[in-house]
């Protein structure tokens, strides 16, 4: 069985430390996981709504790794029957839509023509995810990674978009459960680290309710 489980939000959300423990976790429930890491940390152009190049790099290749990965386990399966029972989970941080997103909002700042492949590369990519998990942000701010804008209106701008779209659409996902910090002013680590643990046992419960049916 292949799974393809994406975690989507706008930057700044610890989307990549999520992906990270949810494949740990998976593992330790016997999944074979092959995680695809954020294809924009080695796009060769300016991020943050800055070259309309950086969205068009970034889609296309998003696109093709996930499609190149899903057949590896494929080739995996079909060349050893005894492992097809073993749950394989493609695991994304991040999907063709978070890239259509950004350019979205790209294309209304510069007053540029959205490239007409790119919303249909989404259209097709969308139904092959069996889980998305939509991030939130956080009242702590953005934290200075150097690749990502730590403006909020920023980080707003692309949650809403991203919000409006999934809802139009109609497409299922899975908001991350943010409970843990309810009535805490001022999280510490351990807050967010219990809220980490807390999120990726929500995801591990519900992926691996999928393959133990």
């Amino acid at each position: 069985m292949i799974l393809k489980a994406a975690i989507i939000g706008t930057h700044g959300t610890i989307k990549t430390t999520l992906a990270h423990h949810l494949g740990g976790a998976l593992k330790e429930e016997k999944a074979d996981v092959y995680t695809i890491q954020e294809i924009a940390r080695k796009c060769p152009y300016p991020l943050n709504g800055i070259d309309i190049r950086a969205q068009k790099w970034i889609a296309a290749n998003q696109y093709l790794r996930e499609i190149e990965e899903k057949r590896h386990f494929e080739i995996i399966e079909s060349e050893n029957k005894k492992t097809q029972n073993i749950p394989r989970i493609l695991l994304c941080d991040r999907s063709t839509l978070d890239a259509y997103i950004y350019t979205v909002d790209l294309c209304k700042k510069q007053n540029l023509n959205m490239p007409s492949w790119i919303p249909e590369l989404v259209s097709e990519n969308m139904p092959s995810y069996d889980f998305l998990f939509l991030t939130s942000m956080s009242s702590s701010g953005i934290d200075d990674d150097g690749v990502r804008s730590i403006d909020p209106e920023y980080q707003k701008t692309i949650d809403n978009l991203l919000r409006k779209y999934l809802n139009k659409k109609k497409i299922k996902y899975h908001a991350l459960d943010y409970s843990p910090l309810n009535g805490n002013a001022s999280p510490t680590k351990t807050d967010y680290k219990k809220l980490r643990e807390a999120q990726v046992e929500q995801m591990v419960e519900i992926i691996t309710k999928k393959w133990k049916k």
